[in-house]
C-alpha cells in the first residue's frame, strides 16, 4: 500500500510540474518538490531486496546521483581565501574585488550566485528523488511481473501532453507547445516518451511463444502505437528542428540496436543502410512545410540561430572556471564577462546542456554527472543486448531511444534545465538503472532470498539518504511557498528567507526603490551593498552601488564600482551607458564618449537611448559628431531622422543641430538619397527653399551656375527627391528610361501614349530653385507618330497661383528626329521654386486620344543676361 501511495505521489508530482508550464516558476516546482519529498518518506525501501541484483553500472549511477548533490552543496560552502584561490582563481579574484567595498570576509563559496545555486540544488534534489523512486519501483515492478508499469505511466503523461498540444493548435504555421511556453521543451518531453510507447507497443504485438495475438493485447498495442504516432505528429507540428532531428535519431538508434549481436555483419550493414535511407526519406517528406522552411533558413545561417557565437563565449567561461565551475545555476551572470554576441539579450542559458554543465559544474561536477548518465545508459544497453527477457530487452531499447533523443537535443537546447523535462529524464534513467542483470534474473528463478538475507550495503545507504532528502525537500518547498505567497514583497523578510536559501533579490530591490520614490540613486549604498554581496559577478549590481555612492558624494568609491562593472560586463550596452553617465556627471566627457560608442557598437538598437541621453545632458552636436557616434552609417542616419522629427517650437534649434549632423554625414559618405530627401523636406518646412536647394546641389555635386536642372540627361535613375525627376504613374502614359536611344550620352527619357486618354499632364516633373534673373530652358526632343492636333512641350512655372512665372517651349507632334526646344523667361525679384514639367495641352477635337512615343534628352536651365 505504501508503495502504491508513493508511486501515486510520484506520478502526481511529475504530472503537475509538466502541466504547470514545465515548472519554470519556483512556486510550481516547489509544489512538485513537496510531493516528491512526501513520496520519498512513504516509499518502503526497507522491504526491497532488489538492490543486490543491480549491475555495477546501475550502482555507479545511483552513487553518482547522491554524489552530484553533495558536489553542488560543496559549491555553497564558504571557503577560506587561500583554498578558494587554489580551487578557483577567478572566483577568488571576484571575492577580492568585493572586499574593496564591503566589510572584509575571509570566507566565500565557489558559487558566484549562491541564491541561484540553492534553487538549482533543490531542483536537482527533485530529479534525484524521481530517479531513486523510479529505480526502486521499477525493480519492484519487475519482480512482480509488471516490468512496463513505470514506463507506462510516463507514456500516459506524454500522450496527454501531445493530445493537449494538438487540441490547442491555432493554425498551420503556428508551432504547438501544449502546456509549455517553449516549443522545444514541449518536444523535449515527447521525444523522451515516444521510444517507450513504441517499444511497449511492439512487445504487446509480439507474444513470447507464438504469433497469435489475444484481443486485449491487440487493443493495448494498437492504442500505444496510436499514442506514439500522436507524439510524433505533435513533435512535427511543434516546429522544433532539434526536437524533430532528435526523435528521428532515437528511432534510428533503436532500429540499429534491435537486431542484436547475433545478426551477421553483412545483414547488419544492410539494415544500417536501409534505415539511413528510410530516415532520409522521413526527414525530407514527413515534416510540415513550416518546419521544412525553418530547416531551409537554418542552412543559410552560419551562426546556428546565434548558438555558435554563444558556444564560443561559453568555452571562454569554462576556461575561467575549469575544475569546479561557477556554481550550478550561475551561467547568468557569469557569462556577462565573456559575452561578445547577442548583446541585446540577457543570455541566461547556453542552449547547450553540455557546455552549460561544464561552465557551472566544472570538470569535476561534469564527470559526476557523466557517471550518473553513463551508468544508466550502460545498464540499458546491457539489458537490451543480453536479452534476459523480452520485456526487459525491449524496455532497455526504449530507454536507449529516450536517452539518444534528449542527449542529441541537449546539444542545441537546455531541456535538462527545465524542471519537468529534467524529472522526466530522471524517470527514464531510473527505469534504466532498475533493469536487472541477466545473471541476477537466472539466480532469482533458482532461489528466492530468505527474510534473513542481510541487507545490501548500497540499499542500506539508500534507505538512510532518501528519507533525509525527502525531509529536506519538504522543508525547502515549504519555505519557498511560504515566502512566495506571504513575504515576497517584504524586503526585510526576504533577507531572513535568503539566509535559508530562498531569495528574490529582484522583488526585494524593487520594493526598496519604490520606498525611495523609484529613484535608484536615492537608495542608501548599504542596501545596494547587500545585493552586491549576494551577486558579486553581476556588473549591474556594481553599477547600482556606484550610482548610490556618487549620489551620496563618494566619488572615489563610485569610480571603483564602475571600473569593476566594466571589468565584469565589458561589452554589455546597459553597463557601458551607466558608466558613461557617471563620467558625464563629473564632466569627464573624454572618458564618457568612448563608452557610449562601445555601447552602440555592441548593440545599435540602443541608439535612441544614447541620443536621449545626449539631449538630456545638452551636449553640443559638434562634440557628438566628433566623439559620440561609432563608425556605423545606419546609426548616423537614424540619429538625423530623429532630429528631423522635432516639435515646431524647437525646430529652429534642432535645425542647426541637424545641419551639423548632415554635413558630417556627407563628409563621411554616410548619407544616402532617401535621407537627403527627408532632410530637404525638413528644410523646406522649417527653413527656406534656397537652403534646401543648396543642400541638394552640394550633396550631388551639381554646379548650379552652369545648369539648374539635375540629371537632365537621364543618365542616372531617379532618386525620389523633389529636386530630381519625378516619374509619376499617369493614365494613358507609360514613362521609363530608354538605354538604347539618346541625343547625347547613353540614355534618354521615353514617354509612350497608349491612345486611351486625352492626356494633359504626363507625370514627368522636377522642382528647381531659381534666384531672380533671366533664364533659358532647353531640351532635345524626338517624336514618333504622335497623334491628334496637340503636341508635346516643356513648361516651367512657379508653384503659386496666380503663377509669377509661366513659360513653355514650342510643341512637337507627328514624327521628328532630335529637335531643340527652348524658351526664355524671367524670375521676379524674390525668386523661388519653379516646376519644370513635360506636358501636352488636352485636345478639344473629337479625335483627341493621343498615341505615339516621345524621347526627351539634355534638359537644361541656365542663366541668361
Amino acid at each position: 500500500m505504501r508503495a502504491l501511495v508513493s508511486y501515486g505521489l510520484l506520478i502526481l508530482a511529475v504530472g503537475y510540474v509538466i502541466a504547470a508550464h514545465g515548472g519554470i516558476e519556483q512556486a510550481d516546482w516547489s509544489v512538485s518538490l513537496a510531493l516528491l519529498g512526501l513520496g520519498a518518506l512513504i516509499c518502503p525501501f526497507s522491504r526491497s531486496r532488489t538492490t543486490a541484483s543491480l549491475s555495477l553500472a546501475a550502482r555507479v549511477s545511483l552513487a553518482a546521483s547522491f554524489l552530484l548533490l553533495a558536489f553542488v552543496a560543496f559549491q555553497l560552502v564558504p571557503l577560506p581565501t587561500l583554498i578558494l584561490r587554489l580551487l578557483s582563481p577567478t572566483r577568488a579574484e571576484i571575492a577580492a574585488a568585493l572586499a574593496t567595498v564591503a566589510p572584509a570576509s575571509m570566507l566565500s563559496p565557489l558559487s558566484l550566485l549562491p541564491a541561484a545555486t540553492w534553487t538549482l540544488l533543490f531542483q536537482a534534489v527533485a530529479s534525484v528523488l524521481v530517479f531513486v523512486l523510479v529505480r526502486h519501483l521499477a525493480g519492484h515492478a519487475h519482480s512482480t511481473g509488471m516490468t512496463w508499469a513505470p514506463a507506462a505511466s510516463l507514456v500516459a503523461i506524454g500522450g496527454i501532453e501531445a493530445a493537449l498540444g494538438l487540441l490547442w493548435k491555432a493554425g498551420d504555421a503556428d508551432p504547438i507547445s501544449g502546456t509549455y511556453f517553449n516549443k522545444n521543451h514541449f518536444s523535449g518531453l515527447l521525444e523522451l516518451t515516444l521510444p517507450l510507447a513504441t517499444m511497449y507497443a511492439i512487445v504487446l504485438f509480439r507474444q513470447p511463444d507464438r504469433w497469435t495475438l489475444s484481443l486485449p493485447r491487440a487493443i493495448a498495442g494498437s492504442g500505444l502505437l496510436a499514442l506514439a504516432v500522436l507524439m510524433f505528429v505533435a513533435i512535427s507540428y511543434s516546429l522544433s528542428k532539434a526536437g524533430f532531428v532528435s526523435t528521428l535519431a532515437s528511432l534510428l538508434a533503436i532500429a540499429l540496436l534491435a537486431p542484436g549481436s547475433t545478426t551477421s555483419r553483412g545483414r547488419r550493414w544492410l539494415i544500417i543502410v536501409g534505415l539511413l535511407a528510410v530516415g532520409a526519406v522521413v526527414f525530407v517528406f514527413v515534416p510540415p512545410d513550416a518546419l521544412v522552411r525553418q530547416f531551409g533558413n537554418m542552412a543559410t545561417d552560419d551562426t546556428g540561430e546565434g548558438r555558435v557565437p554563444v558556444a564560443r563565449d561559453t568555452i571562454r567561461l569554462i576556461a575561467a572556471f575549469p575544475l569546479f565551475g561557477s556554481g550550478l545555476g550561475t551561467y547568468y551572470p557569469a557569462f556577462l564577462r565573456y559575452q561578445t554576441s547577442a548583446l541585446d539579450y540577457a543570455v541566461t542559458n547556453a542552449h547547450n546542456d553540455y557546455l552549460q554543465a561544464l561552465a557551472e559544474l566544472g570538470l569535476v561536477g561534469a564527470a559526476i554527472l557523466a557517471a550518473l548518465l553513463g551508468g544508466s545508459v550502460i545498464n540499458a544497453w546491457r539489458a537490451a543486448s543480453s536479452r534476459p527477457t523480452r520485456d526487459v530487452r525491449f524496455l532497455g531499447l526504449g530507454c536507449l531511444g529516450s536517452f539518444t533523443a534528449l542527449l542529441v537535443h541537449s546539444a542545441a537546447d537546455f531541456n535538462l534545465y527545465v524542471p519537468a523535462n529534467a524529472m522526466a529524464f530522471a524517470w527514464v534513467a531510473g527505469i534504466a538503472a532498475g533493469l536487472p542483470r541477466a545473471a541476477a534474473m537466472q539466480q532469482q528463478t533458482v532461489s528466492q532470498p530468505s527474510p534473513s538475507t542481510p541487507v545490501a550495503p548500497s540499499r542500506s545507504v539508500v534507505r538512510r539518504l532518501v528519507p533525509v532528502l525527502g525531509c529536506l525537500a519538504i522543508a525547502y518547498a515549504g519555505l519557498s511557498l511560504t515566502f512566495l505567497h506571504l513575504y515576497q514583497f517584504d524586503a526585510q523578510a526576504e533577507r531572513v528567507f535568503c539566509r535559508l536559501g530562498v531569495c528574490d533579490s529582484f522583488s526585494a530591490l524593487a520594493v526598496i526603490q519604490k520606498e525611495h520614490g523609484d529613484d535608484p540613486s536615492a537608495v542608501p549604498p548599504s542596501d545596494f551593498l547587500t545585493f552586491l554581496a549576494r551577486d558579486p559577478a553581476n556588473p549591474t549590481r556594481w553599477a547600482d552601488l556606484g550610482d548610490a555612492l556618487q549620489h551620496a558624494g563618494n566619488q572615489a568609491e563610485a569610480r571603483r564600482c564602475f571600473e569593476r562593472a566594466l571589468a565584469l560586463g565589458p561589452r554589455i550596452p546597459q553597463v557601458l551607458i551607466r558608466a558613461a553617465r557617471f563620467h558625464f556627471r563629473l564632466e569627464e566627457n573624454h572618458a564618457a564618449f568612448p563608452l557610449m560608442v562601445r555601447a552602440l557598437d555592441g548593440n545599435p538598437s540602443f541608439d535612441r537611448v544614447v541620443q536621449s541621453e545626449y539631449e538630456r545632458l545638452g551636449l553640443s552636436m559638434s562634440d557628438i559628431v566628433a566623439h559620440g557616434l561609432p563608425d556605423n552609417p545606419a546609426i548616423w542616419r537614424e540619429y538625423l531622422r530623429r532630429e528631423l522629427q522635432a516639435e515646431p517650437e524647437v525646430a529652429h534649434e534642432r535645425g542647426m543641430d541637424a545641419g551639423v549632423l548632415w554635413n558630417a554625414l556627407v563628409e563621411r559618405r554616410y548619407a544616402d538619397n532617401k535621407l537627403a530627401g527627408e532632410y530637404i523636406e525638413f528644410l523646406l518646412r522649417h527653413s527656406s527653399a534656397e537652403a534646401a536647394a543648396d543642400t541638394w546641389s552640394r550633396y550631388v555635386g551639381q554646379n548650379v551656375e552652369l545648369d539648374r536642372v539635375f540629371n537632365g540627361g537621364f543618365e542616372s535613375d531617379p532618386t525620389g527627391v523633389r529636386f530630381d525627376w519625378g516619374l509619376k504613374p499617369w493614365p494613358g502614359v507609360v514613362v521609363d528610361v530608354d538605354r538604347s536611344s539618346s541625343y547625347e550620352g547613353s540614355s534618354s527619357l521615353r514617354v509612350r501614349f497608349d491612345g486611351k486618354a486625352n492626356v494633359g499632364e504626363v507625370g514627368v516633373q522636377q522642382q528647381i530653385y531659381l534666384p531672380p534673373g533671366g533664364y533659358r530652358l532647353r531640351a532635345y526632343v524626338r517624336t514618333s507618330d504622335i497623334t491628334t492636333d496637340q503636341g508635346i512641350f516643356i513648361r516651367v512655372s512657379t508653384l503659386d497661383s496666380p503663377k509669377r512665372v509661366d513659360a513653355a517651349t514650342p510643341s512637337l507632334r507627328g514624327s521628328n528626329e532630335w529637335t531643340l526646344l527652348e524658351t526664355t523667361f524671367k524670375v521676379p525679384t524674390d525668386g523661388g521654386l519653379v516646376l519644370v514639367s513635360l506636358e501636352r495641352k488636352p485636345s478639344l477635337k473629337f479625335d483627341n486620344l493621343v498615341r505615339g512615343t516621345v524621347w526627351v534628352d539634355e534638359v537644361s536651365l541656365s542663366r541668361v543676361e
